[in-house]
Parts: C-alpha cells; sequence; structure tokens
C-alpha cells in the first residue's frame, strides 16, 4: 500500500481512495480546497461525501477492492461479457447507463456480494471461449489445412475482448457524440486473479440503447419507418442500478434536470 502527505493538495487525484474525518471512505470525484491544508484536503466522495481526508492511498488494488464490494451508482460489477444476453443488452445498457448519467466504472469478472474476495472469479473462462472461437475460425481457413494453430496468449484476448466490446456499443448505442473515446480499458488484478475495468465517462448527449429485432439470425422490421429498430431505450444511474426513462415526458424531464447534456 502506498500512502501520501494527506496536507499536500498536489498529491490528490481523482479515483482516489480515501478515509474521511467523518468516518466515511470512498473514492474522489471532486477535490474541494484549493491549496496546502495542515488539517488534511477536503475532497467530495462519489457517494457525496465532503470532508477532510485524513487517509489516502494511491494503490490500485485497494482501490478495486473498495469498488467491487459493494454497487453503487458511479460502480456496478458483472461475471462476464460473452454470453448473448450479456453481449447484446446487460453489457451495453449498463454502459449506457453511466454515460447518461456521471459516468462510473463497470467490472467484468466480479461477481455481487463481497465476501473475502470470493466474488472474483476473472476472466479465464472468457478467454477459454474466445480462444475456442480463435481455433475454429483458424482452422476454417483453408490457406492453415495442416498447420497447428499459434498459441493464443493473453494479448490476444485482451485485444479481442476489448474490442468486441467496442463493437456491441458501436452496434447498438446510438448518440450525436462519439463513444468510443469515452471508454478507457484496463485489465487489473484483483488478489491475483485478472479482472476488467472499463472507466466510463459521462456523455454531454442523451446516448439510446437500439432495440434490434432479429429472428433466426435475420432483422425483422416491427414498426414501419423505423427501419430494423423498434422505439430507443434511455437508460441512467438511480442510485446502484439502472432505471429508464419510459417515455418522452420522462426523457425531456431528466434532460432538463441533467447538467451533463448540452441538448442543441
Amino acid at each position: 500500500m502506498t500512502l501520501i502527505d494527506v496536507t499536500k493538495l498536489s498529491n490528490f487525484q481523482k479515483d482516489m481512495f480515501v478515509k474521511l474525518r467523518n468516518g466515511k471512505d470512498g473514492l474522489i470525484y471532486k477535490i474541494s480546497s484549493h491549496h496546502d491544508d495542515p488539517d488534511g484536503i477536503v475532497v467530495i466522495t462519489y457517494e457525496g461525501q465532503e470532508d477532510h481526508v485524513v487517509f489516502a492511498s494511491i494503490d490500485k488494488e485497494d482501490q478495486i477492492k473498495e469498488d467491487i464490494r459493494a454497487e453503487t451508482q458511479h460502480t456496478e460489477n458483472k461475471d462476464s461479457f460473452l454470453s448473448d444476453i450479456m453481449k447484446t443488452k446487460v453489457i451495453p445498457l449498463t454502459i449506457q447507463s453511466f454515460l447518461n448519467s456521471e459516468g462510473g466504472r463497470l467490472y467484468i469478472g466480479v461477481q455481487d456480494g463481497w465476501v473475502d474476495g470470493q466474488q472474483i472469479v476473472g476472466l479465464d473462462s472468457e478467454k477459454q471461449l474466445l480462444e475456442e472461437e480463435f481455433k475454429e475460425n483458424f482452422e476454417k481457413d483453408k490457406k492453415n489445412s495442416g498447420k497447428n494453430p499459434p498459441e493464443y496468449s493473453f494479448a490476444d484476448f485482451r485485444d479481442d475482448y476489448e474490442m468486441q466490446i467496442r463493437e456491441k456499443v458501436g452496434k447498438y448505442l446510438t448518440s450525436d457524440m462519439h463513444l468510443q473515446p469515452l471508454l478507457f480499458f484496463d485489465f487489473p488484478k484483483v488478489n491475483g486473479t485478472t479482472i476488467l475495468q472499463i472507466t466510463i465517462d459521462p456523455s454531454k448527449k442523451p446516448v439510446f440503447y437500439k432495440n434490434l429485432n432479429t429472428k433466426n439470425k435475420q432483422i425483422t422490421y416491427a414498426i414501419p419507418g423505423l427501419g430494423d429498430r423498434t422505439l430507443d431505450t434511455f437508460a441512467y444511474r438511480s442510485g446502484n442500478k439502472k432505471d429508464y426513462c419510459y417515455t418522452s415526458e420522462d426523457f425531456f424531464k431528466y434532460c432538463m434536470n441533467h447538467r451533463f447534456f448540452i441538448l442543441k
């Protein structure tokens, strides 16, 4: 664990793990102090707590453990990505909800509920699925007839995994904003097990989930004039879960009250 001098403003940064004088702890959302303070720098955590810092750590693993202990407005845990429902709905909607709110961090390879670190399932099963897919594609290619497939390294998996998630974001989410630059991927280790951390910045404009209807792998046209889409879904963060705008009135009320949106 790397501790810092809590009286020096220059030592602090967003997303640092801190304990406050009021007994609360969390990750820094905003730094309130503008100069060094012998009583400790004043910060605001993602949970809305504001006070002087009495303890701070820049140890990334400590921060992640605190993040995944319980889901909040700014964090969510998922155990996997590669099943159909996760790829086409759950993960895109979760990313959308952070984009439409204050941003946050999505962890994949982590189950809900902290029990002595047992919630960390890692990405080994996900890597195995992509490795099998890689070998099948290699063997199908006639140019590789009689050849053994090359080793599928963790670096290969990491690149493929990120690419697939970004591809689904591009397919199922729509906005006037370019969304890909708002997503940041990292593969940290927690208790020796690799997981995925996606840090999501807030979007300045609304992001919608495209409801694509498929039947026998063919797109069906549910509503004339909307092409391959039914009515879009608008999800956002409400406490430690996703919530939805079900009517146009709900949506416009949300936009009027949401300071992150610039509607032009």
